[in-house]
């Protein structure tokens, strides 16, 4: 009986697998969803991890990213059983890539980093480089350009067998380089990726344009302008490829003097990525332009309305953070509940020391959340009785102000130990309590009768300052 169980289970993942192969991914979800509780029942956590898996897989491939990360972590929970340290490798790598796309950066670093220690406890190349490569995108995204450039250049020096996989992790490299003002750099690693005879047109199309724009912002003349502006499309990412030759245009505008036209194109660039809410990316995109601009010493009027572009972008993204951190306390409640109800079926137990862990982490989310209540609550009721119309600005105070830093040293928890990172958390630590007693400072001042009209106005408070 348990030998006939094990088989279906078996045949079960591998026509799921098949499925998936074949790009049918609804039928895969279908044919895991027939079969998978009998297996259940029959607590075979192996097969059912790999089910729980290419349930991940799937809904990840059709764009459903709460799905594929409930059920990735599901996977993960049922592995924890299993000796299986490929499976556990590729769980963690796609639980990661799931952050990485929700824009929890912190997150995907911290699956990352175990998905990478089973990768070289097992010599795995392969997992290792993906690894390597996807750190460098998640520390690119938030900005940490000398840990990203690390994880790069840790990933081509293992130097991978796919031509076009290298000449990506060059370009990945170079584009960190030009951030850093390293521009000869820049331009080395972008030749040696033009180097590859085996692009794609689009590929090509993009490389060259990188490459012209280093050449731009060195003040030397641009090689592939009538190349790069070619109306190709990327279909797959037809946005990303639109705004991007939009700020191509802009930048190669900046080099003829054509001012009014840069900022039409860049403003364009700026328009699609907002809509799609891809803040970090508007935001890479206006702050080059801007360096590109300062190099050519062009019109200040230009320069202040990107600037005032771009301050608008990092306040929607910083919103848009504290948005995306809240909502991960809900989903992480909602999977944990999943995970205590699984482990119960399989073992009629205790919740296990995973939840627990998952439980704990769901709460440093709600730190936050936590100290926004305890702490800054605590100071508005106190000002309640001085003079209402003073709370709202103080209500507008600690939304722009400490939730924002709070949620940054949440970020922070989760990294690396390396460069400047322990600095970055000691210096937004600082930030905050300086912004919390400047807030009981008001405060007191209030009380005591010396808060004139003019220092209510919170544009004049430094803490509302960015």
């Amino acid at each position: 009986m348990i030998l006939s169980i094990h088989s279906y289970a078996s045949e079960c993942v591998e026509d799921s697998k098949e499925l998936f192969n074949s790009k049918q991914y609804n039928k895969s979800i279908n044919k895991i969803y027939g079969c998978i509780d009998d297996v259940i029942d029959s607590k075979l956590t192996g097969e059912l991890s790999e089910l729980y898996y290419g349930l991940g897989i799937n809904y990840s491939k059709l764009g459903s990213l709460d799905s594929s990360l409930k059920y990735f972590k599901l996977a993960r929970f049922t592995s924890k059983s299993i000796n299986n340290g490929r499976l556990k490798a590729l769980i963690n790598n796609e639980i990661a890539i799931n952050y990485t796309k929700l824009g929890l950066n912190h997150k995907s670093i911290k699956f990352l980093k175990n998905s990478l220690a089973l990768n070289l406890r097992m010599n795995r190349k392969k997992g290792i480089i993906i690894n390597y490569i996807n750190l460098g995108h998640s520390f690119l995204n938030i900005s940490m350009l000398d840990s990203a450039y690390y994880y790069y250049n840790m990933a081509y020096n293992l130097n991978p067998k796919n031509q076009n996989l290298r000449t990506t992790i060059l370009n990945n490299m170079a584009s960190v380089e030009f951030s850093l003002g390293n521009l000869a750099n820049s331009e080395s690693l972008l030749e040696k990726a033009l180097e590859n005879k085996k692009l794609s047109k689009e590929k090509e199309q993009l490389y060259k344009g990188n490459y012209d724009i280093v050449q731009i912002a060195q003040k030397k003349e641009p090689l592939f302008k009538n190349f790069t502006l070619q109306n190709t499309r990327i279909e797959t990412n037809k946005y990303n490829f639109e705004a991007d030759l939009k700020y191509k245009k802009s930048v190669y505008a900046i080099s003829e003097g054509n001012n009014n036209e840069a900022l039409d194109y860049i403003s364009s660039c700026n328009q699609i990525y907002s809509q799609k809410k891809n803040y970090t990316k508007a935001k890479i995109a206006l702050t080059n332009f801007l360096t590109i601009l300062e190099s050519y010493k062009n019109d200040n009027t230009i320069h202040y309305d990107v600037q005032k572009q771009l301050t608008d972008i990092i306040l929607k993204e910083q919103y848009q953070y504290s948005n995306i951190l809240l909502a991960e306390t809900q989903r992480n409640l909602k999977i944990n509940k999943e995970i205590k109800v699984l482990n119960s079926e399989l073992y009629n137990a205790s919740m296990s020391i995973y939840i627990l862990i998952s439980l704990i982490l769901s709460l440093v989310v709600l730190i936050p959340v936590s100290i926004k209540y305890v702490v800054v609550n605590r100071l508005l009721n106190r000002v309640k009785s001085y003079n209402a119309i003073t709370l709202n600005e103080i209500q507008l105070l600690h939304n722009n102000g400490i939730k924002n830093k709070l949620a940054l040293i949440v970020n922070y928890l989760f990294l690396d130990n390396k460069y400047n990172e322990n600095d970055k958390i000691i210096e937004i630590v600082d930030d905050v309590v300086r912004n919390s007693n400047s807030l009981t400072n008001l405060i007191n001042l209030k009380k005591q009768g010396e808060l004139n009209d003019e220092l209510t106005s919170t544009n004049k408070l430094s803490m509302d300052r960015k």
